[in-house]
Parts: structure tokens; sequence; C-alpha cells
């Protein structure tokens, strides 16, 4: 296909996997995973090291074989090739030339204009004497800078990208974040990224899906059910703070303890709470941070529990 320059596309580009399957040697990694990435949205996929985000990645990009399953594009077979960019593990530049001219090769490649180098490049952090240095002298973080900057200057119509922010400061974070879902809405692009941060999956995703135990087991929608925000309330005593507790179906309360703990879906709004028990004598809500970890838990059982019955 010819590449596109980067205005609003309207053909539909969503990417359907169904059935995807593989295995190395006896150790099914990825057992008849279906997703649907979605044209001009962000999806993004939660997993822990080791639970096969990679290796779907890697699938999906044509980098590694299937065992079995299919993928769609639109209304057209899908050619990795023709209608994907993504990056997976460790980027690769060549390293005896300037970061500018790797980035100038791609551009080349792509038969796009280089002039969104230096705006994109600015936005993230890295500057034009930067970028005139050779790779062999970058940092790691100015590499993945670069290989992020490679990512939102592809007009290919979909992006893949691994764990893209590893490695990167809060403020390049935050603007990468932002260029994302701006190149999403603009350009049309399907993006799929994986993570295992939590936070950072909520902030820039339109749809999330877990990946259990080999399957795509849960999205947003699902999540939506599990109650995986939590706060902290703080009563003038112990006494105002059980009392509190009795009206609250999803609140932890220790006896001794003048704070209880309510956890809540994406549906509810902790301000609801509040006004409910605002007359026991509340002095402090606070957000409490759920490590993965800890959802991570939560939704295997709450997966069990439902017998399966959230798989994809």
């Amino acid at each position: 296909m010819d590449e596109r320059s980067h205005v609003v596309n309207e053909e539909n580009f969503t990417l359907k996997a169904e059935n995807v399957s593989k295995s190395f040697g006896k150790k099914q990694v990825l057992s008849s995973c279906s997703i649907e990435i979605k044209s001009g949205k962000i999806t993004g996929i939660l997993g822990p090291n080791g639970c096969g985000k990679t290796t779907f990645m890697k699938i999906a990009l044509g980098l590694l074989l299937k065992d079995s399953g299919s993928f769609s594009c639109g209304s057209s077979a899908y050619i990795p090739t023709d209608f994907s960019f993504g990056i997976v593990e460790t980027p690769i530049f060549c390293k005896y030339i300037s970061g500018y001219d790797n980035l100038k090769i791609l551009c080349d490649f792509f038969r796009d204009d280089d002039k969104r180098i230096y705006e994109i490049s600015e936005e993230l952090g890295l500057s034009k004497e930067e970028l005139s240095k050779k790779v062999s002298a970058y940092s790691l973080g100015m590499k993945q800078k670069l290989a992020l900057i490679m990512a939102l200057c592809s007009p290919r119509p979909i992006l893949i990208l691994d764990e893209p922010t590893n490695g990167l400061d809060v403020v390049a974070c935050e603007k990468f974040n932002r260029l994302l879902k701006e190149k999403a809405a603009k350009e049309n692009t399907s993006v799929l990224i994986s993570s295992h941060n939590m936070d950072e999956i909520q902030k820039v995703c339109d749809n999330i899906y877990f990946l259990t135990n080999g399957k795509f087991t849960a999205d947003r929608e699902t999540l939506k059910k599990i109650r995986l925000l939590s706060y902290r309330l703080v009563f003038k005593n112990e006494k105002a703070c059980s009392d509190a507790a009795k009206i609250l179906p999803n609140a932890e309360h220790e006896p001794g303890n003048d704070y209880l703990t309510v956890n809540l879906s994406f549906a509810e709004d902790i301000t609801d709470v509040i006004g409910a028990v605002w007359k026991y004598g509340l002095t402090e809500a606070k957000k409490a941070e759920k490590n993965f970890s800890e959802l991570y838990s939560y939704h295997l059982s709450h997966t069990a529990e439902g017998g399966g019955k959230n798989e994809i």
C-alpha cells in the first residue's frame, strides 16, 4: 500500500486478531487470543513480565510466526509490512550516524516529509544538538526517545509499541502520551501498547485488555465492574469510623483504627461516598495507590469467580 501523509484517513484500519495461539516447545504462551484494536483509538495490554505481551506483538508485526489463528485489517487481509510499524524490546539503530540521520532514513523510506522530526524531538526533550550526535553516544533514555520519535513519525495506519515509556522521565512520559493520543485521533491510527503500569495505561488508553494465562480475559467494560480504585477515609475517632463502615458495602475496617479503605470501580464516584459518610466526622479522603500485582491478583480472582466468562 502507498504510505500516508499525516492527515486523517477515513478508511477503517481496525486490526482484529482471532484465536491466535503460540507455543515454544511444550510451553503454551498464547492460547486462542482474540482482540480488536480500533482505528483512531489506543488499546492497551496489561500483564506481568512473561505473560506473552511481547510474543503477541511480535506476531502482530510479522516478526514471529503464529501456530494458528488469523489477523484482519478492516476489510483487507492483514500484511504487517504494509500496514504496521512497531517497537518491541530494545530498539536497534545505526549507531555510527547521528540520531537525526536515523530518523531521516526512516522518513525517506516512508517517502515522508522530514519536517516533523525537529518538532516532535523538541516536544520529547531531544534537542537539535543531541540529534546531531552519533547514537553510540546516547544514553538509554535518549535512545528510547529516538525510538518513540520514529514511532510518532511513522505514517503506517497501525502502531504497535511494547512498554514504550520504559526509561523515560515523568515529563517525557506525559508528553509522549499526549502526542500518541493526538496521533491516534488526528491520523486515525490503530495503536496497541503494552505495559505493567496500570496508572499509565488507564490514562492513555481507550480500551484495556488483561493478558492472563495466555488469553485476553477482560476488556475495559469488564474492568468497570472490578473494584480497582482504593481510597482511605479518615474519621475523627474509631467509633465514627466503625459507624461509617457499616453503611459502606465495600469498606474494609479493622477495629481500633480511625480509618477505613473503600474500593470503587471505574463507574463509581468517590464524591458520592464522601457525601454518604460526611456526617460521621470524616476528616480526610485520600486515594490509596495499589500496585499492579495487587490489581492483577484481584483480577485473577474475579475471573476465576466468573468461571472464565470474561474471556474476549
